[in-house]
């Protein structure tokens, strides 16, 4: 079995290396075809210059300043997004108070933002805002969304048990969320790093890679151009891979249930008793100055048609739902 699947992974393997040099002879073809390397520079070229840019200090210090530029918006924009998110959620009116400002986010163009942060932050730290404006919106609706899938019957179990904080984010709320999150993360990632990188061609700071493909650009260096093309994608990639590793790990680690109780006797425990309860929904009075007491060891049978109160009765013995009158 174990055979098998090495066997097929090297095929996998195989077939995406033949698949890349397939296109990469394509492209070598089509820049001989052309001969213009003002045009079109091909994977020859731009491969000695990128090995050219390897060896010099100043490449490394352009790739480190533009991955915490774009990787710092990205992070931020997660932060906010998730605590956003968290509010809407538990705040039945913070979602539609925050409705319109995601929606203007998602929906307004970037260029729009662009010339608005070049007057605002200037040009060194727009690259910086726009990955933190395009990773909100994605986040922030896809973990709202696994907020509200959570199974409704689990958290009120854990508010009836009185289960610790820890214990309902390991079992309850972190596998909730886990395939929304993910999935969003994944999306944001590849955008951030998209739109932080045209950012930065468009407000050249210093020490960026947009800045040193505008420069190519200007001085109608195709190979300098596709080189830093190759750079950003591979950085791209590499920071997705990284970063996802992490959340999925962040996820995956096995979790430690703590301990809820501690075990009392039955001398210790009191009867459950209500004293003129009253319970009302909108329109709707459910439980009318109701009175009654459950004796410790005693068994009951609560009984009657759909809609007399028989669930509102257990929310309230549970706790789940206070009584307007009465305790």
């Amino acid at each position: 079995m174990n055979s098998e699947r090495q066997n097929k992974e090297k095929n996998f393997i195989w077939r995406r290396l033949v698949i890349v040099l397939f296109w990469l002879a394509v492209w070598q073809i089509i820049a001989i075809c052309i001969d213009n390397s003002i045009l079109l520079e091909g994977p020859v070229g731009v491969g000695k210059r990128l090995i050219a840019d390897l060896q010099t200090l100043e490449y490394y210090k352009t790739v480190a300043a533009s991955i915490l530029r774009i990787m710092g918006g990205l992070l931020s924009g997660v932060l906010v997004a998730v605590l956003l998110g968290i509010l809407s959620w538990k705040i039945g009116w913070a979602e539609e108070l925050f409705k319109p400002l995601v929606q203007f986010v998602k929906a307004a163009p970037i260029t729009c933002f662009v010339v608005l942060l070049l007057i605002w932050a200037g040009s060194e730290n727009l690259a910086y805002y726009i990955a933190l404006l395009v990773t909100f919106p994605p986040v922030y609706f896809n973990f709202l969304e696994g907020l509200k899938q959570l199974d409704k019957k689990q958290l009120e179990v854990s508010k009836v048990y009185h289960m610790p904080l820890k214990n309902r984010l390991d079992y309850i709320y972190i596998p909730g969320v886990k395939p929304y999150f993910v999935s969003a993360m994944t999306l944001a990632v590849g955008m951030a790093f998209k739109a932080g990188v045209a950012a930065e061609i468009i407000g050249t700071p210093d020490f960026s890679m947009g800045e040193r493909i505008y420069m190519s650009k200007i001085y109608l260096d195709t190979a300098g151009v596709l080189s830093w093309m190759v750079t950003v994608i591979l950085v791209a990639y590499l920071c997705e891979k990284i970063l996802m590793k992490l959340v999925k790990a962040s996820f995956e680690r096995r979790p430690v249930c703590r301990k809820m109780h501690e075990r009392v006797s039955k001398e210790d425990i009191e009867n459950i008793r209500l004293a003129e309860c009253t319970v009302s929904y909108p329109n709707e009075v459910v439980l009318d100055s109701l009175h009654a007491e459950f004796g410790v060891g005693e068994v009951w049978a609560v009984t009657g048609a759909s809609g007399s109160g028989k669930t509102t009765l257990l929310k309230t013995l549970w706790g789940l739902k206070k009584p307007a009158l009465g305790e």
